[in-house]
């Protein structure tokens, strides 16, 4: 009887670490996209200035730099991002599997 009862507590931990597991990688995944998104924004704006710069037109530096801070992140273009918002959620979401980890012993 009670080795069963190890082995359920056992499974229903594997199962637990398994989703953890699951929903790290998804948030990974999703970050990982956008900020591939947000890179090839930027090289894109970048390659703007410098023909701008070549064809002779007064650019400000000022200007690229405001540029750059309004390419925010967005989540599939519905809403924007800001990236402490992710780091928050991440710590948030490990604080929390490792609570739920050590109550369950």
């Amino acid at each position: 009887m009670e080795s069963s009862a190890k082995l359920a507590f056992t499974i229903s931990n594997a199962v637990k670490v398994t989703q953890i597991g699951f929903w790290l990688m998804s948030i990974v995944f999703v970050a990982d996209c956008l900020q591939n998104r947000t890179s090839r924004q930027i090289d894109s704006m970048s390659y703007k200035m410098e023909k701008l710069k070549d064809s002779g037109i007064f650019y400000n530096k000022l200007d690229y730099k405001r540029m750059l801070k309004r390419n925010s992140l967005t989540a599939w273009n519905m809403y924007t991002l800001r990236r402490n918002l992710l780091l928050t959620f991440s710590a948030s979401l490990i604080t929390f599997s490792v609570i739920i980890a050590d109550h369950s012993r």
